[in-house]
Formats: C-alpha cells, sequence, structure tokens
C-alpha cells in the first residue's frame, strides 16, 4: 500500500505552508510506521550540506528501527560537484537516490552526448491493485508529536490529470477521493495542488 502525508497547512489568508516535524522520527517517521509503513520516499532537502540536527534524527530512527527504510532525493543538480548531494541525502543510515537528466530538465543541461531514460506512464489502470492511504493530521500539519492523529479515508483511484500540467481548472475525469498524476512545469507546484485540491482530489503526484 502507499500512504501520503500531508505536512502543509492553510494560514488566515489562504496561503499554504509547509510544517517542518519537530522530530523526524517521534513525530514523522513513528506515525507512518503505526500506520504500516516500512519504505518512507522523501523528495525533498536543503541548500546546505552538513551533518546537522535533522539529518541526526533521521539516521537514530533508522538505527532503532532496522524494519524502517527512509529514501531521499539526491538532489536538484548533478553538476556541483562535493555539493551536488544535500541535506539530508547524507545521512548514513538512508537510501539516497539520483536521476539522469529527464526530458524536463533545461536544454542547457543536456549535452548532445548524454542519454536519459524516459519512463511514460501510459495508464491509470497500472495503479489499480494499489491500496492507498492519505495520512492527514487532524488539524492540517500542526501538532506532529502526536501519533494518535485522525487519518483520511482511502484514496479509491489514480487519475491522469487534465490537462496534464494541472496549471488549469482540473476536467475531463472524475478526481474525487482520487490520486491526480500531474506533469511539472509550466506553473509552481502550489497552483498544481490548489487545482488538485479543488477538482476533490486526495492528494496529487508531481512527475517529470
Amino acid at each position: 500500500q502507499i500512504a501520503f502525508f500531508d505536512l502543509a497547512y492553510t494560514d488566515s489568508l489562504g496561503d499554504f505552508y509547509m510544517s517542518a516535524t519537530p522530530n523526524m522520527g517521534s513525530s514523522y517517521y513513528q506515525v507512518a510506521y503505526d500506520a504500516g509503513a516500512r519504505i518512507h520516499s522523501d523528495s525533498w532537502g536543503y541548500n546546505a550540506y552538513e551533518y546537522e540536527s535533522e539529518t541526526t534524527q533521521i539516521d537514530q530512527y533508522a538505527r532503532n528501527m532496522p524494519k524502517f527504510l527512509p529514501f531521499f532525493s539526491g538532489g536538484n543538480d548533478g553538476n556541483s560537484g562535493l555539493g551536488t548531494v544535500t541535506t539530508p541525502a547524507g545521512a548514513k543510515n538512508i537510501l539516497s537516490i539520483g536521476a539522469s537528466n529527464s526530458p524536463s530538465s533545461s536544454a542547457l543541461n543536456i549535452a548532445a552526448d548524454e542519454e536519459y531514460y524516459n519512463v511514460n506512464i501510459a495508464s491509470d489502470t497500472h495503479f489499480s491493485h494499489l491500496k492507498i492511504i492519505v495520512l492527514q493530521a487532524a488539524d492540517f500539519g500542526s501538532d506532529w508529536d502526536s501519533t494518535s492523529k485522525g487519518y483520511a479515508t482511502i484514496a479509491r483511484s489514480v487519475i491522469h490529470a487534465t490537462p496534464e500540467d494541472g496549471c488549469s481548472a482540473l476536467s475531463n475525469a472524475v478526481y474525487t477521493d482520487g490520486i491526480v498524476l500531474i506533469k511539472r512545469g509550466t506553473c509552481s507546484f502550489e497552483l498544481k495542488a490548489r487545482n488538485g485540491y479543488t477538482a476533490g482530489a486526495k492528494g496529487i503526484l508531481i512527475y517529470n
């Protein structure tokens, strides 16, 4: 099964913000572990290259829970030498993943002799066998110290967005209680998320 965490919250002006967890172990990974997760994928990081407190928390939890494996993206730029892998992808007890260029990469970064692999998600039925659970704090992103928060219902399907970049109102499909696949680019992640939310989706997956 796949579980999605919602770490964002909306302020009094209606703006979206990401909410950092008080502790990566007790108030983040433990919630997922209690829900049955043993692999945790986080495609985010910082413009820093230190072994800081958050990375320490990740390593400590992974060491104490040997059946739990955190995944992190290695960074967003492969041409930065020792600065290519950013925090917290330098943790010792995780699996850090990098990628080659994709069709969405800037033309400046794709040399004539370079190759890339493009994964084409051709059909929504590819995901039909998955059980998808959306984990969301009852108060939408706050107070992650508690592992007894109410969880959202199971998402019923995975659906390609129309338009595929999700930069305008979604149409031509029923998105209610589903996970929407949205192509990266053209507009901000926030706008894609807003359009998915407005269409009734439980969550979105953004792909290159």
